[in-house]
């Protein structure tokens, strides 16, 4: 049981999303997906979305290998 409280966010992601490669081969990880959602946590959970997949895509240089879906609750 988790309590949620207003402002909270929950994340849900596919692996593909963590598993993104950089140029040189290495993995965005959740490391990066939670750098990514950290300096956008004050936008809509809609933006915040977009914001992570366009994070990630930068990482990627565009290029993904994997399904990619993100999802965000925010508690109001």
């Amino acid at each position: 049981v988790v309590h949620l409280h207003p402002g909270d966010t929950v994340l849900a992601y596919t692996d593909g999303v963590t598993e993104a490669s950089g140029l040189s081969g290495e993995e965005w990880g959740v490391h990066g997906l939670l750098q990514a959602a950290n300096t956008r946590r004050s936008q809509s959970a809609d933006d915040l979305v977009q914001s992570i997949l366009c994070s990630m895509d930068d990482f990627s240089g565009g290029i993904q290998t994997d399904d990619a879906t993100v999802a965000a609750l925010r508690v109001l």
